[in-house]
């Protein structure tokens, strides 16, 4: 070493002349720093590729490689010259077509995620790639349109979701004979409002990982650099652009996404209206309990006021003193006989005239005599006698049955009369 431009894409692949530039001057830079301090060859040079790749890819328009230069010593300043065994590491695929480009009826793709050798961030051995892939990138794994920026990350680490494309199905798997070729494979769903434009943008776009693993400093394949020997988890795996796609991508991407956003500004609408109409159903149901409440009390009341009036019209055909009379019709009213919810006139006034005759047959067989009149055939019976020592003993048992005073003495002097 040291290195020149034509040798960063041996190291990493997609940067513009600007970045090489400042890759080259920060691997350079790095390496001379890490030798001065003691590291062996072998290992400042991993270190000063792991660093340039990752100050490279996210150099800015408006940074020089002076200030890029000046941020990284400054933070080379309070590190050790020589780097760690193994070290948590931020991976970063590099981006693999998809290889199918029709989404299946279901939603669903076949997708694959990574391959084995070198990529952006380092080396993966398909050991590595079998043994993690599963539990790194696990069903429902996140897919979103494009990779995170570090301000964007800061800011919602768990992703905008008017960016959320789709997720895993299943969980990644190794595949040494995948219809791509050797590498990780996963069935992966496409969410409603991405389908369209996902099949339209196929042949631009392609998937990338988002991980963290851990690294070391060696060599693979002829070429040194980062060996990943851990991959610790999986953030996304993520639709990403290719090169030289244009804006068409965006384009259409932007306007799925604004589509969603409606649809989901339509879905908290049509929430709030729901609720609206939930409580207003709840409004109705409790206004139509009381309502049932009140026309069953007002239909108690009617049946109350028809079995009076079928009660008195019976029993003012039938002779009986005027306060038995009254007794009766409190007493049948409150016992109507119903036919399919409705008063049952037939019935009732057979039980009309059965409870008259009942209570004057007491009143007659009580005194010894008396008559009834109204009710068909009737028994009758004259005594004689007087009837002063019995109107005292009638009211005694008048009295005894829960009347009052006054009704007593009329009872007793009827029956006592032999009425």
């Amino acid at each position: 070493m040291p290195w020149k431009t034509e040798d960063v894409e041996g190291h990493i692949k997609g940067l513009d002349p600007k970045q090489k530039e400042v890759w080259v001057s920060v691997a350079n830079k790095a390496l001379a720093r890490c030798q001065e301090g003691g590291g062996s060859t072998e290992r400042c040079e991993g270190s000063a590729i792991r660093q340039a790749n990752a100050v490279a890819k996210n150099v800015g328009e408006s940074m020089t490689p002076d200030t890029v230069q000046g941020l990284l010593f400054d933070f080379l300043d309070a590190q050790e010259p020589a780097v760690a065994e193994s070290t948590d590491y931020e991976l970063q695929g590099d981006l693999v077509p998809l290889i199918e480009k029709a989404i299946r009826t279901d939603g669903t793709v076949r997708i694959k995620l990574i391959e084995p050798g070198w990529g952006s961030s380092g080396f993966y051995s398909s050991d590595i790639l079998k043994r993690d892939g599963p539990k790194a990138f696990p069903a429902d794994t996140q897919m979103f349109f494009n990779h995170q920026t570090e301000a964007e990350e800061r800011e919602r680490p768990e992703g905008d979701v008017t960016n959320l494309v789709g997720k895993l199905m299943t969980a990644a798997q190794y595949d040494a004979s995948g219809p791509a070729g050797p590498g990780l494979y996963a069935d992966a769903k496409v969410f409603r409002h991405y389908k369209e434009v996902v099949e339209e943008i196929a042949p631009d776009i392609g998937v990338s990982i988002r991980a963290m693993g851990k690294a070391e400093p060696g060599e693979a394949e002829d070429r040194t650099g980062m060996i990943i020997n851990e991959i610790t988890y999986g953030k996304s795996v993520d639709y990403v652009t290719a090169a030289g796609a244009g804006g068409k991508v965006v384009e259409l991407f932007e306007a799925a996404r604004n589509r969603n956003k409606e649809d989901e500004r339509s879905t908290v609408v049509d929430e709030k209206e729901a609720q609206v109409l939930r409580d207003a159903n709840e409004a109705l149901t409790a206004e139509n309990a009381t309502l049932k409440i009140d026309l069953a009390r007002l239909q108690e009341a009617a049946l109350l006021m028809e079995t009076k009036a079928v009660a008195t019209d019976t029993l003012a055909a039938i002779e009986m003193p005027d306060i038995m009379r009254s007794r009766l019709v409190e007493q049948l009213a409150a016992k109507p006989v119903l036919k399919e919810g409705a008063l049952d006139c037939d019935a009732f006034v057979a039980e009309v005239k059965k409870a008259a005759a009942a209570e004057i047959e007491y009143m007659t067989k009580a005194t010894g005599g008396g008559h009834i009149k109204g009710m068909g055939d009737t028994a009758s019976r004259d005594d004689d006698g007087d009837t002063g020592g019995l109107a005292e003993a009638f009211e005694g048992l008048f009295r005894g049955q829960g009347n009052s005073t006054a009704e007593s003495k009329e009872l007793a002097a009827l029956a006592a009369e032999g009425r």
